[in-house]
């Protein structure tokens, strides 16, 4: 079995730390894309709606997945919840076979017994390395 990092990322955090999570397993990050136009203040509006009611969102991968990946998902919290495209990537993916990756300024993930392992980062513009590297030798 090996382990595969995926994420979404609205403003790039996710990204850069998927990034660097994928980097020290040594595999590409694949990106999850839905259509939805998140940006600027009306789209961040939007998406702690569409969080908050629970509302799903077609996603595709850039990336492939193979079906006995370990997975480790990351995605920013909206609304006291996982990004809506992470939301859809778990409820199309076994959620017990996820390590998430939840990057957040101060809440917590709800439902946290639905993963695997659940990790917690404050957002930073700069993050740090080797706390990663040892959240990523503990999955």
């Amino acid at each position: 079995m090996s382990k595969a990092v995926v994420y979404y990322s609205r403003s790039g955090n996710s990204k850069q730390v998927a990034d660097i999570l994928a980097q020290e397993l040594g595999v590409e990050p694949i990106r999850i894309v839905s259509d939805m136009n998140w940006k600027g203040l009306f789209g961040y509006m939007k998406a702690g709606y569409y969080s908050m009611m629970k509302k799903t969102v077609p996603i595709r991968l850039e990336g492939q997945l193979a079906s006995d990946d370990e997975i480790i998902l990351v995605a920013p919290l909206w609304a006291g919840d996982v990004a809506v495209e992470a939301h859809a990537f778990i409820e199309k993916y076994n959620g017990s076979n996820i390590h998430m990756v939840v990057l957040s300024k101060a809440s917590e993930v709800k439902n946290q017994e639905r993963f695997k392992s659940v990790h917690m980062i404050k957002e930073s513009k700069t993050y740090d390395h080797d706390y990663l590297k040892a959240m990523v030798n503990s999955i």
